[in-house]
C-alpha cells in the first residue's frame, strides 16, 4: 500500500466512525516510516478532536506546529509522572525519534531540548498540589440562598391553582366526551 492510499484509508475509516481502525492504521504508518510526518499530524489531530491532550502532544511533539503548547506540556508531564525512566518512555512513545530527527531540524531541536523540558515538567509536577491531599471536607459550604416569604407563597399558591384546575378540567373532559359520543350514537 502506498502512502497516499494509507492516508486515504485512515481518513475513510475515521469518517465512517472507525476511529480505532484509523488510529491503528496511522500508528502502523509511523512505525513503517518514522520520518513520514503526515500520519503523525493526522494522529495528533484525531486525538486533539477527541480531547486527549497527552496523545495529541505525543504525536505532534516532533512536528513543527504539530501540537499546541498545552499539548506538549501535557505529554511532558505524563512522561515524568510514571515510575519509568522518562527518556526511555519518550523514545518508545515518540516511535524512533532519532530517525525523524536526522531529517527534521525541528525534531532534532525538540529532542535536544527534551532533558530540560522534562526537568521543568518534573519540577511543575512536584510543586503542583496533590488533588487527593488535604482535608476537603473541612471547607465551609456556601450558605444556601433562602427563597420564600410572601412572593414564594403566592407563587406556590398560583402553581397549585393551575395544577388543580388542569386536573379538574382534564377529568371533566374525560367524562363529558364519552357521554356526548354515547348520546350521539343512541339518538336515531
Amino acid at each position: 500500500m502506498n502512502t497516499d492510499e494509507a492516508l486515504d484509508r485512515a481518513k475513510t475509516r475515521f469518517a465512517e466512525g472507525d476511529v480505532r481502525g484509523a488510529v491503528s492504521l496511522l500508528e502502523r504508518c509511523v512505525a513503517a516510516d518514522p520520518a513520514w510526518l503526515d500520519p503523525r499530524i493526522l494522529l495528533s489531530e484525531l486525538y486533539r478532536r477527541s480531547g486527549d491532550l497527552i496523545e495529541a502532544g505525543r504525536w505532534g511533539y516532533l512536528v513543527e506546529s504539530g501540537a499546541a503548547p498545552e499539548e506538549l506540556h501535557a505529554f511532558e508531564r505524563a512522561l515524568v509522572s510514571t515510575d519509568e525512566d522518562p527518556f526511555e518512555l519518550a523514545e518508545r512513545a515518540l516511535v524512533q525519534p532519532l530517525e525523524l530527527a536526522s531529517e527534521s531540524p525541528h525534531a532534532a531541536r525538540m529532542l535536544a531540548e527534551l532533558p530540560q523540558r522534562l526537568e521543568e515538567a518534573a519540577r511543575h509536577e512536584s510543586e503542583a498540589p496533590d488533588p487527593l491531599d488535604g482535608e476537603w471536607f473541612e471547607h465551609e459550604a456556601l450558605p444556601v440562598a433562602r427563597r420564600g416569604g410572601l412572593f414564594g407563597m403566592l407563587g406556590a399558591a398560583a402553581a397549585a391553582v393551575f395544577v388543580v384546575g388542569g386536573v379538574v378540567v382534564g377529568a371533566a373532559a374525560l367524562l363529558v366526551v364519552p357521554a356526548v359520543l354515547i348520546a350521539m350514537l343512541a339518538t336515531p
